[in-house]
């Protein structure tokens, strides 16, 4: 059971980063479009 805690923790944070990501390139790309 840990290890699936753990496996489960590991990907809601990949998720994460990826969603954050995902948010960084949306704004730059309105940053250069409203440039």
């Amino acid at each position: 059971v840990a290890q699936q805690e753990a496996q489960r923790a590991a990907f809601l944070v990949e998720r994460a980063k990826q969603e954050r990501q995902q948010k960084i390139v949306q704004a730059e790309g309105e940053a250069k479009s409203a440039e």
